[in-house]
């Protein structure tokens, strides 16, 4: 174990890039019929009165009270907060998930992750799903990428209607880990890749921000507290390795933990000012609807857990939302409590380009329903994730919250037969496949040819085999909802689902609207054998802690 006072020497790569701009012409009546590449023909099919540009910047793993515009008193994100004041901040805000992929998928959509088929880590963006850097560019938008994290990778689907979309850029990190792509890198690959426009060129620029997930790189010289003594650095096999102390983690190690995933959020927001002060200096930054948000918050142990994926809790799903319309029409500045989502992104900025928001959009159009009138101060969010074995629905009204476990539902919790992969072990089939339900001895007692007595549970088992899997194990309480009022409990730490049972109608019936809907509006999806991925991927997701060392 590292000592607090450990040096972490950074190594750097150099960048590997691939430039240029791909001229894309989709086929739609919105293309010109001369050249629909050029930055004439694009300018002319764009709706008059539409912003010179959008900027859609995500902050991975961003946790909304760690948001100064979202009430939070650290003073972690002083240049969002400036630009927040300028706009419209949306403060209880829930992400369609609570991990990258499926988040990313709604946002760049307005679709959920269900009707998208978009749960799971084998899932893909199908070709058939219309996103937003297609609309986009139908209707005369150059739409422009930089992507950190390959969830939301071209391998997975999302280099759709982009464009440019780049990925491969320099990385930092401990030098006996993994590396990851630094704020930095992202906001200069951005305003070079607005330089490479014409004059007159109307553009989408999606950011993707990666700093706040783990592994955690120090950066003392922007915290206003020094530097806990915790046991254990940010590197993700010392993270790995506390987070399996479990109750023997000390007040220390968890606040160490804090002070680095606070230091990452303070030095991306630090970048967003390099980025924000780049667009005002080109002239931009006034004509362009900016949107700033997360795709998942971090559990950094409020519910017993440091990562994100596991649950639905606030900790995890709820995120910033900051809308900042062209000066010209602007609204006035304001901070609204209305519970909105991921889903509400896409609708919104398709509207601010004067474009019709699609029948699959499953949001709506913030900024319109502002103006309208209709906004309102209620509304209700939906949530879900099926990863990791680990299968979660939620709706919330931003004053209560209901979450279900649907592990059980169908055939989800009958036996079946599972495959053996490369690098599987007893242990890694009951984390995946059941999640935080331990069936070991389960597995064991099913298969005593392939896994004899005595077999450790964290052995590798033989690729290939065939192994005999049980049902699901209920929980001992058999409950599969929980409910909280959250209001008088922010933190989730009261469940009343027993003790007000009586009183769940109608939020159940909420929920199962949610969840009927996206099943009837689901048109497929696709899955990719992770197995066949690019190398440079494969790594990619291996430091981010979705691909294991062993594979």
């Amino acid at each position: 174990m590292a000592s607090a006072a450990r040096h972490v020497s950074l190594v750097r790569w150099p960048p590997t890039r691939v430039l240029g701009l791909v001229a894309v012409c989709l086929a739609t009546s919105a293309c010109a019929p001369s050249d629909p590449g050029t930055s004439a023909s694009r300018s002319a099919a764009v709706a008059p009165g539409s912003p010179r540009g959008v900027l859609l910047v995500v902050i991975d793993t961003l946790r909304a009270d760690h948001v100064g515009a979202c009430g939070s008193t650290l003073g972690l994100t002083p240049r969002l907060d400036a630009l927040a004041a300028e706009g419209l901040v949306f403060t209880h805000t829930v992400a369609s998930s609570s991990w990258t992929r499926p988040s990313v998928a709604s946002i760049l959509t307005g679709q959920y992750p269900t009707t998208l088929g978009v749960l799971g880590k084998q899932d893909v963006l199908a070709e058939h799903v219309t996103t937003l850097p297609e609309r986009l560019g139908a209707a005369g938008y150059t739409s422009l990428a930089v992507s950190t994290n390959g969830n939301a990778g071209k391998a997975f689907g999302f280099g759709q209607g982009f464009d440019t979309f780049e990925w491969r850029l320099p990385k930092r990190g401990y030098p006996d880990g993994f590396l990851v792509t630094p704020a930095e890198e992202v906001t200069r690959e951005g305003l070079a890749l607005v330089d490479g426009l014409g004059p007159d060129e109307r553009f989408f620029l999606f950011l993707h921000y990666i700093d706040p997930h783990d592994p955690y790189l120090p950066h003392p010289r922007l915290m206003r507290t020094p530097e806990p003594p915790g046991r254990f650095d940010g590197s993700r096999a010392e993270l790995s390795a506390l987070d399996r102390l479990g109750p023997a983690r000390t007040p220390d190690d968890e606040a160490r933990v804090e002070w680095l995933y606070s230091g990452e959020v303070r030095y991306c927001d630090e970048q967003l000012g390099v980025l924000f002060d780049g667009m005002r200096a080109r002239g931009l930054l006034d004509d362009m609807l900016v949107v700033v948000t997360a795709d998942h918050g971090e559990g950094l142990y409020d519910h017993g857990f440091r990562g994100h994926g596991t649950d639905l809790y606030e900790e995890q799903v709820r995120v910033p939302l900051v809308l900042r319309a062209p000066r010209a029409a602007a609204p006035a500045p304001a901070r609204l409590p209305v519970p909105v989502g991921h889903v509400d992104i896409a609708p919104t900025i398709l509207a601010a380009c004067g474009l019709p928001l699609p029948g699959s959009c499953q949001g709506r159009d913030l900024l319109g329903a502002l103006r309208s009138g209709t906004l309102g101060a209620t509304g209700v969010t939906y949530s879900e994730m099926d990863f990791t074995g680990i299968d979660l629905e939620a709706v919330s009204d931003g004053r209560s919250k209901l979450i279900r476990d649907r592990s059980y539902d169908g055939e989800k919790a009958q036996p079946f037969e599972h495959v053996v992969r490369p690098g599987e072990s007893l242990a890694k089939l009951s984390r995946s496949l059941y999640g935080l339900l331990n069936h070991v001895a389960e597995i064991r007692a099913l298969n005593p040819e392939s896994v004899p007595r005595g077999f450790a549970s964290d052995a590798e088992l033989v690729p290939g085999v065939t192994l005999h899997m049980p049902a699901r194990r209920l929980p001992d309480d058999g409950a599969l909802e929980e409910f909280f009022r959250l209001d008088e409990d922010p933190g989730e730490h009261d469940d009343r689902a027993l003790r007000e049972a009586a009183s769940l109608g109608p939020i159940r019936a909420r929920m199962a609207d949610f969840a009927s809907r996206n099943a009837a509006a689901r048109a497929g999806g696709e899955q990719v054998d992770l197995d066949t991925l690019d190398p440079e991927t494969i790594e990619e997701l291996r430091a981010l802690g979705y691909v294991s060392h062993d594979g």
